[in-house]
């Protein structure tokens, strides 16, 4: 690290929010001494460990109002995944989000039926739980490759004591439009696993 300019001694979130509102350049003469590095689409200070808070934190800037982080997104933001893979995926969430269903600049949004229940606050950023977001993925991955959907899986999986018997029981019982895409896709992972 080279002369690293001293960041202010505050509470971390106000730290990110602080970090989200400078200016290009100088988000970039911090990262160029050392001070920040890259996370998500935003920022963290070096000083601070990358934990599932500080990534939902960089995302914060670039979320539509009402929504809540989910998907492959949520899977980096839990630490199933090492790189952030745009974009972002949310699903809309306590309100009325305007915006329609599909890709608007850098986001993808959906219109799925979620709970409270299936939603924690980290860093004041709304994710679904790590539970909620082994269903998303199995119900709207469409990506031939199911190598990285599996480690993403097995990743959730530990965090949310979840086994295969687990998630295709809950899979059977629910209803939802991309059951038999879910089904199918689970299958398929676990046979590899």
């Amino acid at each position: 690290m080279r002369n690293a300019i001293p960041l202010p001694n505050i509470p971390i979130a106000q730290l990110q929010e602080a970090i989200e509102r400078l200016p290009a350049t100088l988000l970039s003469a911090h990262r160029m001494h050392g001070a920040l590095e890259h996370c998500g689409l935003g920022y963290r200070p070096t000083c601070v460990k990358e934990s599932a808070e500080i990534r939902a934190r960089s995302l914060a800037s670039f979320l539509p109002p009402h929504t809540v982080i989910c998907g492959v997104t949520a899977a980096w933001v839990w630490g199933a995944i090492g790189k952030f893979r745009s974009p972002i995926e949310v699903n809309n969430f306590g309100g009325s989000c305007r915006i329609p269903a599909g890709v608007h600049n850098r986001t993808v949004i959906r219109h799925a039926r979620i709970t409270a229940d299936e939603v924690v606050s980290l860093g004041g950023v709304r994710v679904t739980t790590t539970r909620r977001t082994v269903f998303d993925l199995l119900y709207f991955y469409e990506a031939a490759n199911t190598a990285p959907l599996q480690l993403m899986l097995l990743g959730l999986m530990r965090l949310s004591q979840l086994t295969p018997d687990d998630i295709l029981e809950s899979l059977l019982t629910r209803q939802h439009p991309r059951k038999q895409h879910a089904l199918r896709l689970a299958q398929q992972v676990f046979k590899q696993s």
